[in-house]
């Protein structure tokens, strides 16, 4: 039997002031996303084009593996808390804000 979900759509009662705060802080999420995706998509690209990367993905899966490519993450900055050291500037700039 299929789960059943179910989706409830109330309108938001807002003033005017408050959309535009809403809008603001929106648009700043939607740029700083950006930001990050694209700077994570060179860092992933460049990961990619490296031989050691390659020649690891070819490789069956085993744990020698698996902590190679965690420690190739590493080298090119893609873990979460790299994500964090470069969204923190962005956060501070935009901190009047929030």
């Amino acid at each position: 039997m299929a789960k059943q979900s179910y989706t409830l759509s109330l309108p938001l009662v807002t003033e005017e002031w408050q959309e535009d705060v809403l809008s603001k802080r929106l648009e700043i999420a939607r740029n700083m996303y950006n930001a990050c995706l694209g700077r994570l998509m060179k860092r992933y690209r460049r990961m990619k084009q490296e031989k050691e990367y390659r020649c690891w993905v070819q490789q069956k899966a085993s744990k020698e593996r698996s902590q190679a490519l965690r420690e190739l993450i590493k080298k090119h900055e893609l873990s979460e808390y790299s994500i964090h050291a470069f969204v923190k500037p962005m956060q501070h700039h935009f901190k009047k804000n929030s």
